[in-house]
């Protein structure tokens, strides 16, 4: 089955991983998680740097400009200055997720639905994760689909 990953990189992974994560995002993108995957809620954090950076970093290793930012620990989401910052760098989206998936469960943060975004990590448990949450979209009748298709044209802070 073709699995539609929207992968949010902090930059500092990628090192010399790019055609790993090409591979996995190919019925998906690759989008924006930061530089250092420093809170954004912390007033000391270079926004300019966790965001814009990242935006150059990503365009320039995977050929595309990310146009969705999903903030670390989903701190700072309804923030004016990261809001600001993400949109002055071309980000259109501010993602945010209902579900995560950890050590083989999905747990619920709100009720699963067509749109519910569930947050995996590239870690060791990432195969399992991805079948508990598989398993979970099928329980609850969903299907995976790609991030993009359910956010607007035309963005504005989506969370």
């Amino acid at each position: 089955p073709i699995l539609p990953i929207t992968a949010f990189i902090s930059t500092w992974t990628v090192k010399d991983r790019a055609p790993y994560f090409s591979a996995i995002t190919e019925w998906g993108s690759i989008q924006n998680h930061s530089a250092t995957h420093a809170s954004f809620a912390q007033k000391s954090t270079d926004l300019d740097h966790e965001i814009c950076y990242s935006q150059r970093m990503l365009k320039r290793t995977f050929g595309e400009k990310p146009w969705m930012l999903r903030p670390p620990y989903g701190a700072g989401s309804a923030n004016g200055e990261v809001l600001r910052t993400a949109f002055a760098c071309g980000l259109r989206e501010v993602v945010l997720w209902d579900a995560y998936a950890q050590r083989g469960k999905v747990v619920r943060t709100a009720r699963l639905g067509p749109g519910s975004v569930i947050l995996l990590h590239f870690n060791k448990n990432l195969v399992r994760d991805l079948r508990a949450v598989v398993s979970a979209l099928h329980k609850a009748g969903l299907r995976p689909a790609d991030l993009a298709d359910y956010l607007p044209e035309i963005g504005r802070a989506h969370v």
